[in-house]
């Protein structure tokens, strides 16, 4: 046998073989060419990528450019540097173009509208849209926001006395919400609060007293006998509790607690002091205190008593649930936080946006009596009628004083703002009727004073919303009355007088809400809050809600 003869490299059959002497060349070629396709096509792709790259971030540099003005607006208006003093003109804003700071953005801030009428939010409150187109290099992006501000409630109580509430005897608060019907029309609410702002500010219910709400004091508390609070009763200091008082809901104390004759708390106890109860008092939750408790004459506490001290029971005396004493696990109830008594800021407010109405009114379109033009007094004579405002439009009154005599009528008409500089009073049935649709702001720096047996905004639509006391007038103390409620009148109002003492007289039916420096309440007044006054704007708004918010291009 031959010897298998080995296989020659291809390379040397190829090198070998005279007719594929330009393969190898061709093959280098083409290799070549196939890299160089490669090459070509990676940086192509590379340069598409960073292209690619760069218009997306353009694209997201005007989408934050844009979106940087509709934040910008927005706190424009937050900060008072935009201010909308209309609220309700359908073309206000409308030339203005803004540009952020620092931003390539432009931005329109306006009303949003519908048919010539200003669209609000669920609170009454106006809608606004902003806008906003930012750019970066050749990008462009427009986006588009819908929101209201959001105010702090002012009105939140039945009766608010920053330095204290004194109640005499029967009276009786509850709730309704006019926004739902007039107050017969409704199931009477429990929101019927009476509070305190100021620090070591007192409340004193009265005997035979109906309080349909929470008592809220940063100071003291009495509840005088057969006295009822239907909510909870909390307090920063004591809370005293005489015969056959009651409270329905929890009690919470910063203080000492002393419950005699018969007064009763439905509720838990939570207090910093000690818990006195003498004569036949009861507790029937749990009663929990960082002091002592103590218990004589027939008192119970059906629930647990728990105590950083001692729980000391007399004979006759009993605790049902279980008794611990030394308890160090309870540090005590906090207290009520003082708060402000003026959120609005009523001197700066009045500055700001009354002042100005001294000269920019429409007192020009009155004339003859009871106006004088010369000294900008309006007195309207005993048994006469007048009208100020028009159907339909709004109006501007200035005047140094306002009075109005016994059994006159003074109607209004249309949206009024009246600025009364100096004092405002209505005699002994006089009548002060809104028209229906109509509505009354007063802005006034003396007194203001509603006579016996006066009418006010107690026809038509009966709205407190429609009827708005401002009062910048300041008392020198408790007892020095910047605002007379006179007894058996019927009023239909919201009044803020953070610096005035306010006196109402027996029998005086109030529907709406009082904030004042000291509130005294004489007998039998009737005080009904109206749940629908939280959604008054007034002051410089502390919040947003977006209602919509959209790319459009």
């Amino acid at each position: 046998m031959k010897p298998k003869q080995k296989l020659k490299p291809l390379i040397t059959l190829v090198a070998s073989n005279s007719d594929n002497k330009g393969f190898i060349f061709i093959v280098a070629l083409v290799l070549i060419g196939i890299l160089a396709l490669v090459g070509t096509t990676s940086v192509m792709t590379t340069t598409t990528d960073i292209k690619i790259s760069d218009n997306y971030k353009t694209s997201s540099q005007a989408f934050y450019t844009a979106e940087a003005g509709i934040h910008d607006g927005i706190n424009r208006l937050l900060n008072g540097a935009i201010i909308d003093d209309s609220k309700t003109d359908p073309v206000w804003n409308g030339t203005a173009a803004y540009t952020s700071v620092g931003f390539n953005n432009v931005f329109t801030l306006i009303h949003k509208v519908d048919s010539e009428t200003v669209l609000n939010d669920s609170n009454g409150n106006p809608l606004y849209v902003i806008t906003s187109t930012g750019t970066s290099s050749s990008s462009r992006k427009v986006l588009e926001a819908v929101f209201s501000l959001a105010y702090d409630p002012i009105f939140n109580d039945s009766l608010l006395g920053c330095d204290g509430v004194y109640a005499s005897s029967s009276i009786e608060t509850d709730s309704y919400n006019s926004d739902s019907g007039t107050y017969g029309s409704q199931p009477h609410g429990n929101h019927g609060n009476i509070s305190t702002t100021n620090s070591g500010a007192t409340i004193t219910i009265a005997s035979s007293s109906d309080i349909n709400g929470n008592v809220n004091s940063t100071g003291n508390i009495t509840i005088n006998s057969s006295a009822n609070v239907h909510g909870n009763a909390n307090a920063t200091g004591n809370i005293t509790m005489n015969s056959s008082a009651d409270v329905f809901g929890d009690l919470n104390t910063g203080g000492s607690l002393s419950l005699v004759s018969s007064a009763r708390i439905y509720g838990n106890v939570n207090a910093t002091g000690n818990i006195n109860l003498t004569s036949s008092s009861q507790i029937d939750g749990n009663a929990i205190t960082a002091g002592n408790i103590s218990l004589s004459s027939s008192s119970d506490i059906i629930g647990n008593a728990t105590a950083g001290g001692t729980v000391n029971v007399d004979s006759g005396a009993s605790v049902s649930g279980t008794i611990a004493q030394s308890y160090a696990g309870y540090p005590g109830y906090p207290g009520i936080p003082t708060s402000l008594c003026d959120p609005l800021d009523t001197t700066s407010y009045f500055n700001d946006n009354v002042a100005p109405i001294t000269s920019d009114n429409n007192n020009g379109e009155l004339s003859g009596t009871p106006y004088n033009s010369s000294t900008k007094v309006f007195s309207l004579s005993s048994s006469n009628s007048y009208t100020l405002g028009t159907t339909g439009q709004s109006k501007k009154y200035y005047f140094s004083s306002l009075s109005v005599s016994s059994s006159s009528d003074l109607t209004i008409r249309g949206d009024v703002t009246l600025y009364v500089n100096g004092n405002f009073t209505f005699s002994s049935s006089s009548d002060l009727d809104l028209a229906s649709d109509a509505k009354l702001t007063l802005y006034v720096t003396g007194i203001v004073s509603i006579g016996s047996s006066g009418k006010v905004n107690a026809s038509n639509d009966k709205k407190p919303a429609n009827f708005l006391i401002w009062s910048s007038a300041s008392s020198a103390s408790n007892s020095d009355y910047k605002i007379s409620l006179t007894s058996s009148s019927d009023i239909y109002a919201a009044i803020y007088a953070p610096g005035a003492a306010i006196n109402i007289t027996s029998s005086v039916d109030l529907y709406g809400s009082v904030r004042g420096k000291y509130v005294r309440i004489s007998s039998s007044g009737n005080f009904h809050y109206d749940q629908a006054l939280q959604s008054i704007a007034v002051g410089n708004p502390t919040n947003y809600k977006i209602i919509s918010w959209r790319e459009i291009d």
